[in-house]
């Protein structure tokens, strides 16, 4: 054994999950240097090849909500070079791709990787972490690694964290300690447990599998609640054996929540694996023995994944509560939107989980509070450890979610050694300049607009050759007023001065009909997880739909009207509800305003088959309980009309959509063919070298995204695009792409001095597509280590 070594950092990360990558990255990228230690000899925790755990967050229930960022730019690049393993549902990696895209990642941001390190004692200085002692266990050395700033503890368990002093929890708490409540009357130490996961394949011939000795007789295991009813399958289908396909993972197992998942983790392992064994052993030669001859049994993931254990004290508590009601905290840096999906013990001797969604949340902030220790000066919390309820973690901890998190403290690390101030110090005093800087580097904080001084594009204004507007304006047919029709508003303006409605008399006579005003507002923030409807219309879905519940019970008549029709009539029809309106929450489709027409016979609405991101088709038939939609609109128009896909849009802030509606970009119009060009002008020329782009990436569901369906890219990306100025004789090129697939493009370029700025598409990836931008900015400054 070598002595011990010395280095020394600005920031050391200790793990090497998508959090800590994240975290790394970021803080690398801003100038600090930085060490992250990894024990495994492969990145990406959850999600490594040891693994092999597809990240999901938000968008699994949420339309449009991709997580952005650091992480949203390693799925881009997984997906372009396709760093996945292709099985069934798409849902495991195991690929090497993975492991070494992570570490290109790092290593072009500058982050020092050390593999097969462990870190084993903090040297605590004070309220500070001076320094970390580890173990090098592939070089056989011992380390000292002294820390500059700031340590993000992003291991998981927190070890380094716990001996520092940190105050942490492990276990659920009582139901009255925060009201949460799903929680148990009395508080004790079951934690979320571990799994293993495996693979199978078909083979060409007959394989056979003898279960090792002392193999436990088939209980069914992972969603003990579902299997127990006897179902073969497990809880989810992407973690089952289908005979139909060639590749398939195993997640059967889960036992060690009424265990210490630390302490005891050899044992939870070996059980794990006797579960495992017991499940295969049953597909294999009991239940579908004829079915599954031709499997095998190839790999099995060589540790446990733990999904909770030691969490950690900021200065608050996130709690089940402030999840279900979308708690606006004022210090968001992030976002979630995960079911609270809790896995309790159940089966002989607790071994096995019942898996309960007690709801899914609207989408919901990441307060910067929760991702630093109350207790020392220098400790930021990053991953599963931060400071979260066990029944808030249920929603956090999805990989996706935590990997905001980590960019988020990365970030606030950086500023703390800039300013040299603590993580505390810097929420006090300098908040603001955190989010702002995360939009920047985009990341996403709801409800929370870009507002950076230096931005030059906030000067402009816009202009594009064409663009998409609110309202549906050309009949493609006529639909009888045989029955309720309308159409369901999915934003809308604060006030309802009129809607106008293209109506049908082919008669000499004039007719009537009575138009009502109607609001849906849901009865609470989140959903129970059985209330999913869905959408006729939509080809692929998430697990949850919002603005799917149309049950005429929850829908109120806020005002009525009657309308005349002239006899001989083909035209506009006024309809001067003059109503205030709710707010349109961004973040959320399910509430929502519909006009509504009764019977009227002899009269007929015009139709436009095309598909509309504002508005829904809805009807009612006799007898039903409810109305039908589907996903064209009947020809209306509103005024006042909310913006859609106008040129300003680039301009408002908003660098994506957060929901169905507001859209928050540029449209280039429908059947306009490209290129297609987006032009800011200043009232005087300015002097710049960087631009700012991000396009379109985001698909309604997460089953859409490139990376989850063995694509490359986004059909809605821009693909071709130019980049030019006008500098008072004539325009410039500054760039020109093809072959793009990034939301979030940066050009530098030596300095230029114009009042025009032109941004030409050229193409898109999906055939026919419109152009769709979400922002633009200018800056003059020194081009970033990270541009692109």
């Amino acid at each position: 054994m070598r002595g011990e070594e010395e280095l020394a950092c600005d920031v050391l990360v200790l793990g090497g999950g998508l959090a800590a990558v994240c975290a790394a990255v970021q803080a690398a990228r801003l100038g600090c240097d930085v060490i992250l230690l990894e024990k495994d000899p492969v990145l990406g925790g959850a999600s490594s090849p040891m693994l092999g755990i597809h990240p999901s967050g938000a968008h699994s229930f949420h339309p449009y909500a991709a997580e952005t960022g650091i992480i949203g730019e390693i799925e881009e690049e997984a997906a372009w070079r396709r760093a996945k393993i292709r099985t069934a549902g798409q849902h495991h990696n195991i690929a090497q791709q993975w492991d070494t895209l992570l570490k290109e990642f790092l290593d072009g941001a500058g982050v020092r990787v050390l593999r097969q390190t462990y870190a084993r004692q903090p040297v605590v200085e004070g309220r500070r972490i001076t320094a970390v002692l580890a173990e090098d266990t592939a070089r056989f050395r011992s380390l000292r690694i002294g820390v500059r700033g700031q340590v993000v503890e992003a291991s998981g368990d927190g070890h380094i964290a716990a001996s520092a002093g940190a105050t942490f929890r492990q276990g659920r708490e009582a139901r009255a300690e925060f009201e949460e409540r799903s929680a148990p009357e009395t508080a004790d130490s079951v934690t979320l447990g571990a799994s293993v996961t495996a693979l199978v394949r078909k083979t060409s011939r007959p394989v056979t599998f003898a279960p090792p000795p002392g193999t436990p007789p088939f209980e069914p295991g992972y969603g003990f609640a579902a299997t127990a009813l006897g179902t073969e399958r497990c809880l989810h289908a992407h973690s089952a054996w289908n005979p139909d396909e060639e590749f398939c993972f195993l997640t059967h197992t889960e036992t060690g929540g009424q265990r210490d998942v630390i302490a005891d983790d050899p044992e939870i392992y070996e059980e794990l694996l006797r579960q495992l064994y017991s499940a295969w052993n049953h597909i294999k030669n009991e239940a579908h023995a004829r079915e599954a001859s031709h499997w095998e049994l190839v790999w099995v993931s060589p540790k446990a994944g733990r999904r909770e254990s030691r969490r950690f004290a900021g200065d608050l508590w996130v709690t089940q509560a402030d999840i279900e009601n979308g708690t606006a905290f004022p210090d968001a840096v992030g976002y979630g939107g995960y079911a609270v999906d809790i896995h309790d013990p159940a089966g002989a001797e607790d071994k096995q989980v019942e898996v309960v969604y007690y709801s899914i949340p609207p989408l919901w902030s990441i307060p910067y509070r929760a991702l630093y220790s109350r207790d020392l000066e220098n400790l930021f919390l990053a991953g599963r450890l931060a400071g979260f309820t066990h029944l808030g973690l249920g929603s956090y901890r999805m990989q996706k979610t935590l990997a905001q998190g980590g960019q988020a403290v990365g970030l606030a690390a950086a500023l703390c050694k800039q300013y040299g101030c603590t993580p505390r110090a810097l929420y006090q005093e300098r908040l603001a300049e955190l989010q702002q800087r995360l939009l920047k580097e985009d990341a996403t904080i709801l409800n929370l607009r870009g507002a950076d001084p230096a931005n030059l594009a906030a000067r402009a204004s816009a202009s594009a050759t064409s663009e998409q507007r609110h309202g549906v304006l050309h009949a493609t047919d006529w639909l009888p007023l045989d029955r309720p029709r309308g159409v369901q508003l999915w934003d809308w303006a604060p006030s309802l001065r009129q809607a106008q409605l293209l109506l049908l008399n082919p008669g000499d006579e004039p007719r009537t009909c009575k138009a009502a005003l109607m609001h849906y507002r849901p009865a609470q923030p989140y959903k129970e997880s059985h209330s999913r409807v869905g959408f006729a219309y939509e080809r692929v879905t998430n697990r949850m739909e919002w603005g799917d519940d149309n049950l005429l019970a929850h829908w109120e008549t806020v005002a009525e009207l009657k309308l005349e029709v002239p006899g001989r009539f083909a035209g506009w029809v006024e309809a001067p509800f003059n109503q205030e309106l709710s707010p349109k929450t961004p973040t959320s489709d399910e509430e929502r305003w519909m006009v509504l027409v009764e019977p009227a016979p002899g009269l007929s609405w015009g139709r436009d088959l095309q598909r509309y991101d504002f508005v829904r088709r809805a009807w009612l038939d006799p007898g039903s309980g409810q109305y039908a939609t589907d996903g064209d609109s009947h020809c209306f128009r509103i005024d006042p009309a909310p913006p859609y896909g106008e040129a300003a849009n680039v301009l408002n802030g908003w660098r994506r959509r957060f929901a169905t509606n507001p859209v928050n970009m540029w449209i280039s119009a429908f059947g306009e063919p490209l290129p297609q060009s987006l032009t800011l002008e200043w009232p005087e020329p300015q002097t710049f070298n960087t631009v700012h782009l991000v396009f379109d990436t985001l698909m309604r569901t997460f089953k859409e995204m490139p990376f989850n369906r063995d694509e490359e890219v986004a059909p809605v990306t821009v693909e071709a695009y130019d980049l030019e100025v006008f500098d008072g004789s004539g325009w410039r090129l500054l760039a020109s792409e093809t072959d793009n697939y990034r939301r979030r493009r940066v050009h530098v370029f030596p300095t230029v001095c114009g009042d025009r700025l032109r941004l030409t598409v050229r193409g898109v990836w999906g055939e026919g597509g419109p152009a769709r931008v979400y922002e633009v900015r200018v800056y003059h400054e020194p081009p970033s280590p990270d541009t692109v």
